[in-house]
């Protein structure tokens, strides 16, 4: 991975590293070491104790983000393991799905056969000289009750919907004059504007249902994600960070059950590490390798909080800005299935920050 003579670095001084609350004892070549960065380089050839001692003592990094690092020291990539959860298999979350799609079909049919019955029943009271019988007239009366209360429930959500444009148009002008918003006023604009994406989304659906001609125009979360996928580098690189493989080979689809939770965090922490130290290199292959995973990750509902555990990292903790930023915008593309999480809206409420960010990018797409 360097052009450093491998008999340099294997005849240099291996320098020690205590790595973790629990000291654990790490060495790499000191040769090593100075050409990953001027920061490293300092620490081993530096007029500071460490150097004297070839040893230093590092607390705050976990022993799995330092076993990435010498991996990377001394092969150019890095290693990162998934862990199994006991949650559902792919084969019975595909089950689930069908079963939840084929029973909204079962509603929408016995709604359309309930309303064909209503028209040949009023029908049949019209062209005939007698009144429907009893068990006629007690069926239609109960069938038009159904399709009242259904008819007053579609008027309950229009007018819930003007509602809440009303009250993000408010918002928005409340957000010029003010831009620092209320906390319970942030998560509003929030759900309000997801709301309203989410409605011009369904409208889309429905007019290409209708045979309507598409505009060929992408829509506000195609374009955010387009948006998203550019933002990485990783699809030129000439390896993953995660497997070494090369250029063009085909990514891992992922299943329900597996939970990504620790293979975000280990890509975000050793960025955290690498920008901290100065290693370039390791910067960026680990943001790319971190950006690549959640562009071919698929957001089940079950792995949503392995996404809102990498974003409360990155709220919760000091970050370099590029990482904070990609993370927000990948929230702003998967908003609607990130804010049935109880913990994402609460991170929304505790981080004005957050809140600003996904707001900020929500408007600009609007």
């Amino acid at each position: 991975m360097n052009n450093i003579p491998a008999e340099v670095i294997a005849s240099s001084v291996p320098f020690r590293f205590l790595v973790g609350p629990n000291r654990r004892e790490f060495t790499v070549h000191s040769a090593l070491l100075s050409y990953l960065s001027p920061v490293l380089d300092k620490l081993v050839n530096g007029s500071f104790s460490e150097a004297a001692e070839k040893c230093v003592t590092w607390d705050s990094v976990d022993e799995d983000t330092f076993v990435r690092f010498w991996q990377y020291a001394y092969t150019g990539k890095y290693t990162v393991d998934l862990s199994i959860t006991g949650l559902q298999s792919e084969p019975q979350a595909a089950q689930e799905a069908e079963k939840r799609t084929a029973q909204e079909a079962i509603e929408a049919a016995t709604v359309a056969k309930e309303e064909k019955e209503i028209v040949q029943l009023i029908v049949k009271r019209d062209n005939t000289l007698r009144a429907l019988s009893s068990k006629d007239e007690r069926r239609l009366i109960e069938l038009q009750t159904k399709a009242a209360r259904r008819a007053a429930r579609e008027a309950e959500r229009r007018a819930e919907i003007a509602e809440e444009e009303e009250d993000l148009a408010e918002l928005l002008r409340m957000q010029d004059r003010r831009p620092v918003l209320l906390a319970e006023d942030r998560e509003r604009l929030v759900h309000l504007l997801e709301k309203q994406a989410s409605r011009k989304r369904e409208g889309l659906v429905a007019s290409e249902t209708k045979g309507e001609t598409p505009s060929g125009e992408l829509t506000i979360r195609e374009a955010q994600w387009d948006a998203f996928k550019r933002q990485g580098t990783f699809a030129s690189s000439g390896t993953s960070s995660v497997t070494g493989s090369s250029k063009g080979a085909p990514a891992r689809s992922n299943q329900a059950h597996e939970d990504y939770t620790s293979t975000f965090l280990s890509h975000a922490r050793l960025y955290v590490f690498a920008e901290c130290y100065g290693i370039t290199g390791l910067m960026e292959l680990s943001l790319n390798g971190l950006h690549g995973a959640l562009v071919t990750f698929t957001l089940y509902e079950q792995r949503v909080n392995d996404v809102v555990m990498l974003v409360q990292y990155c709220y919760d903790n000091l970050v370099p800005e590029a990482l904070r930023e990609m993370i927000t915008l990948y929230a702003v593309c998967k908003i609607e299935k990130l804010w049935v999480s109880e913990e994402f809206q609460a991170l929304v409420e505790a981080h004005g920050e957050l809140s600003r960010s996904l707001i900020g990018h929500m408007v600009k797409a609007l």
